[in-house]
Order: structure tokens, then sequence, then C-alpha cells
């Protein structure tokens, strides 16, 4: 099982400077992409040729794949985190017009160099929280030193990490959430201090230090996202026990209050991720609704799910109509 980690590992490495090259033209709209239809298709069908290709070329593989590992533990991590630091201080040297694909590489590589440098070490420890934060102060320090904010939305990933936010890709499904219950409240909390405090710079500090601005894109995609899913699952009629479930009525008043105002203040600063992301959860919110009526048969069941198809369908009609609008305030992104 271990090798089978480590060969993603230095199949990720390996891609690094593929992935880099692809995001020179890429804004946080793309990077969003990998959750659309889209980005589904083209996991999944990555996913699908890989396992294959390797199943069919397995027992030819081995062999070799053997050979080469006895050659390469001792070395091998140690290695890639040189030549990922390399590859980033080479950015230093490279032309502005290029410089992109070395720093973002070398970013991408560090991080898949660390968890490489975790397993072949086996370094124990159930809480992955420590690793992010170093991968945070990491592509921080790189994301300042240079002014990347492709770096510094790795950045904000890691942070959003550090809070115990998680998105698994698997070759059926994307999933979103929280790693531990204990973590949702503190974590949401924490993400929308992040957003606000960037909504705030962006309307009252247009003229912030470029190493605050550095993360904005970040901030703003990616404290939506974590903040506004936390507020979707506490608002949620089946969270919590207890004294939880009796801040029910609370809930539904903050995420809405929420929710519209990320739409009004994203939509009235020009802050299109905070309104893309809130109008995109707010539907969602609404959607939810219908599922907690309490029914306790299957026509009243059947009948909610009719209610909400009806309603999403609705808004998906809506937008379509608006389709110019749409795109001009909520899918476009600030300047990076």
């Amino acid at each position: 099982m271990t090798r089978i980690l480590v060969l993603a590992v230095l199949a990720l490495l390996f891609a690094t400077p593929a992935m880099a090259a692809d995001t020179v033209t890429l804004t946080c709209e793309r990077v969003l992409g990998w959750f659309s239809w889209m980005g589904f298709l083209k996991t999944l069908g990555v996913t699908a040729l890989t396992v294959g290709i390797g199943g069919l070329f397995w027992h030819w593989l081995v062999p070799i794949v053997t050979a080469l590992w006895k050659v390469l533990e001792k070395v091998i991590d140690i290695a890639a985190l040189l030549a990922s630091a390399a590859l980033i201080a080479s950015g230093h040297i490279t032309p502005d017009a290029y410089k992109l694909w070395p720093v973002l590489g070398g970013s991408i590589a560090f991080g898949a160099s660390t968890l490489l440098f975790i397993v072949l070490r086996n370094i124990k420890g159930t809480n992955p929280a420590g690793l992010y934060a170093f991968l945070a102060l990491v592509w921080g320090g790189v994301a300042v030193f240079y002014g990347m904010s492709e770096v510094g939305f790795l950045t904000m990933a890691a942070v959003m990490g550090v809070l115990g936010y998680t998105v698994v890709v698997s070759p059926f499904c994307y999933g979103f959430g929280f790693k531990d219950d204990d973590q949702i409240a503190t974590g949401s909390s924490a993400a929308l201090l992040i957003l606000s405090a960037y909504t705030v710079q962006h309307i009252f500090f247009p003229g912030a230090p470029a190493w605050v601005k550095v993360f904005a894109p970040g901030a703003f995609w990616l404290g939506s996202l974590v903040s506004f899913t936390g507020i979707l699952i506490m608002s949620n009629v089946w969270y919590g026990r207890g004294a939880e479930r009796s801040n029910y009525g609370l809930m539904q008043a903050v995420a809405l209050v929420i929710y519209l105002g990320g739409v009004f203040a994203g939509m009235t600063f020009g802050i299109n991720p905070l309104a893309g992301m809130a109008g995109f959860f707010f539907v969602f919110w609404v959607a939810a609704k219908f599922i907690e009526i309490p029914t306790e048969k299957w026509t009243g069941f059947y009948l909610k799910l009719t209610l909400m198809g009806a309603f999403l369908s609705g808004v998906w009609w809506i937008g379509h109509q608006n389709e110019a609008h749409i795109i001009k305030y909520l899918t476009t992104t600030l300047p990076i």
C-alpha cells in the first residue's frame, strides 16, 4: 500500500510542470472549474485512464518498480524536496513573462515532496493540521516574496485545511466538508473572519500593501467556500444535538443574512467571487428547506422532492434567461 501511495505522489511530482504550465492562463474561476460538471468529467476520465493503463501493465511494471525502489527509497524524498525548492528559487532569475511556471510548479511539487517525505519516513499522526500549517507558512512566504496570487491561493487552501476543511475527489464523487463535527463552528467562523477582513480591505482600503492583497483571491474564493459550507451544515435541521438543535431558528436567520449580504456586497462592490459563492449557497440553503419539511409517508417525501426539483429548475431557468448578468456579476473574478 505504501508503494502505491508513493507512486501516486511521484505521479503528482512528474505532472507538476504540466499543471503549472496549464495554470499560466488560469484565474481563480478556472480553479473552481474543477468543482463543475466539466471538471468532474475531466477528473473521472483521467482517473479511469490512469487506473486502467496501470492495471493492464502492472505485471510488467512490478519488477521495474521494485528494482528502482531499492535504489531510490533512501534519497528520493530529500531529492524531491531539494529539487522543488530549487525550482521555486529559480523564479528569481526567470523573466517575468515565464516566472509563474517555475514558482507555482515548484510550490505544488514542494507540497507533494513533503507528503512523500512523511510517507517514506513513516511519520505518524492522525491530525494533518501541522502539515497544512507548514505548507501555509512556506507557500505564504513564496507568495509574498514573488507577489504571486496563484501561490497565495495555495496558501489559503492550506489555511482552510488547518481549519479542518477538506475536499475529497474520488472516481465517482466529490466530498466537501469538515473532518470533525467539533471543527465546523470554529472553522466556519475563522473562515468567515478571513472573508470579512478581506471584504473590508477591498471596500475601504483598496491601497493596502501588496503582501496583503496577494492572498485576496484565495481569501474570497476559499473563505466563501468554507464559511458558507459550514453555515449550510449548521442551518440543517438534523445538525447537532441538544442546545445546537434549539438554535435552529437563529441559524436560519444567520444564514439568510450572510448569504444575501454576501450577494449584495459582492455585486455592489465588484467582489464577484463573494457574490457568486453566496448566491450559489443561498440556492442550496433554500432547496434544503424543502427536504427538511417533516413527513411520515413516502407520498410526502416525493412531494417535497418535487417541490425542491421545481425550485432548482426555476432557478436554472431564470439564470439561463439572464446569462449575461450572471457572467458579469457572479462568475468573473478579481484581477490577480
